[in-house]
């Protein structure tokens, strides 16, 4: 799966409840997303999928591969 808000926005809306790591403290995961520049903004080791979130912490892209 992989969604991102200019081809998917009504899907990844649904995931806006979701809240970035804190830039300071818990290390940030960087997974990249395929195909995009966006790269995965939750703590290192989080369950789920992955999150990417834009400077003003609105969900860009979310996909669950590695």
């Amino acid at each position: 799966m992989r969604l991102t808000k200019d081809e998917n926005p009504k899907e990844v809306e649904e995931y806006g409840h979701i809240k970035s790591a804190p830039t300071f403290g818990p290390l940030r995961c960087f997974t990249r997303c395929p195909g995009t520049h966006y790269t995965c903004t939750l703590s290192k080791g989080h369950g789920g999928p992955h999150v990417a979130h834009t400077f003003f912490k609105k969900v860009a892209a979310v996909w669950d591969e590695d």
